[in-house]
């Protein structure tokens, strides 16, 4: 460290600033944007920044992605099949911008469904995710730089991430290794691969790692909860989650991989990809209201599929306070049950003792104890005799309730 960088009233700013820039050194894209240049001289590893400090927006050649012969103006991985800047002259893509709308409206709808019934925070927070998908991808295709495009296809990655916690919580929540390791797990996880993602710019390889993740949470959905499922309504809402993974992909692949083709079709190109937003943002709805059906079953919490202007499905649940009022009352019928099925059979025994016991033989002891008897098993004592010949009488009596009961 020298004098200069620790001088001065803003000293953590400057310490994450050299920080950055060291680690960030010779990126171009880095040093345009947080508006850096860099000079081999004092700092540890030879590098200093050069002052005066200002932040500016990154220039257009602060990467160097663009392949020969295609839009200069375009530095991210992949420029899909619309024609850039056709329909507005500000928005690279615009129908794959404005069909986003759908990730913002259904992780809203999640959301206020989520905190209306109860749910969980996870949940919340898997809809909050799919928000940020949506604005990442306006951001990716609205400019098609390399920056927006990270902030599109690293998202998708964390939302598949906590995806995968969804699907694993009912089954290991109680267990230790589970509390303690699966989150930091993940958010390693997610950070390092930004982070690597970043730097190497893998195209295929996301793509095949995303559908390798997708291809993993589709078995866990089938065997931890599609199987357990019993409701037609749930297991529709299971069945269209698949179908529209199914149909998002068709849509992606075909404006992939046949955009020559979709050109040259009667009524222009279909716009596949915007297409392939529509369905997932439906599919980002669908697959985390399933799981919040099967957690509000397994809490006992009566769910129900309901729709909001006969097309908008969403799971309604009894609140907490209703639910612990229905567990006492169930506790209090149980209770009650208990009581009525235990007074026969100690009716039975007290009969019993007094049958047996040597006191027969008194006729006062006899009537006494025979009446408590009686008493006690619902009946009354006039049929017995505490004098003379009402021995007999009453241990026949005796013996005949004793039977009966």
């Amino acid at each position: 460290t020298t004098p200069h960088i620790l001088s001065g009233g803003a000293l953590f700013p400057r310490i994450i600033t050299y920080s950055c820039g060291y680690f960030f050194r010779g990126h171009t894209g880095v040093d345009r944007l947080i508006g850096l240049t860099w000079s081999r001289r004092t700092l540890p590893g030879g590098w200093e920044r050069s002052p005066p400090f200002r932040l500016r927006a990154p220039s257009l050649d602060s990467f160097t992605m663009a392949p020969p012969g295609t839009d200069p103006r375009v530095t991210s991985s992949i420029d899909w099949c619309e024609k850039n800047f056709e329909v507005f002259h500000m928005i690279a893509e615009f129908w794959n911008t404005v069909s986003n709308i759908g990730f913002v409206l259904a992780g809203l709808g999640g959301i206020y469904a989520a905190r209306r019934f109860h749910f969980e925070f996870r949940y919340q927070f898997m809809f909050f995710l799919v928000i940020v998908i949506g604005c990442g991808s306006a951001a990716f295709h609205g400019t098609l730089q390399h920056l927006q495009q990270q902030s599109d296809e690293t998202p998708m990655v964390w939302a598949m991430a906590w995806w995968t916690y969804l699907l694993l919580f009912p089954t290991y929540e109680n267990r230790p290794w589970f509390k303690r390791f699966m989150v930091p797990s993940l958010v390693v996880y997610s950070i390092a691969f930004a982070v690597t993602h970043f730097y190497h710019r893998f195209t295929v390889g996301f793509q095949v790692h995303f559908a390798g993740l997708v291809a993993v949470d589709l078995v866990l959905l089938y065997h931890m909860h599609y199987k357990r499922c019993e409701e037609a309504q749930a297991r529709w809402l299971a069945k269209m989650y698949v179908a529209s993974i199914a149909v998002g992909t068709f849509f992606w692949l075909t404006d992939l991989h046949l955009c020559d083709y979709m050109d040259e079709l009667p009524l222009g190109n279909p716009q596949g990809h915007a297409w392939w937003h529509v369905v997932m943002s439906f599919n980002t709805y669908l697959g985390p209201a399933f799981l919040m059906y099967m957690r509000a079953k397994q809490q006992r919490r009566r769910p129900v599929v309901r729709y909001a202007a006969r097309f908008f499905p969403y799971i309604a649940q009894d609140p907490p306070q209703q639910q612990q009022q229905q567990q006492q009352q169930q506790q209090q019928q149980q209770q009650q049950q208990q009581q009525q099925d235990e007074q026969p059979v100690a009716a039975v025994k007290l009969l019993k003792n007094c049958h047996d016991s040597d006191d027969l033989s008194d006729d006062s002891g006899l009537g006494s104890g025979a009446d408590v008897a009686l008493a006690a098993a619902g009946g009354g004592g006039g049929g017995f005799h505490s004098s003379g010949n009402g021995v007999s009488v009453a241990g026949g009596a005796v013996e005949q309730r004793r039977r009966a009961i």
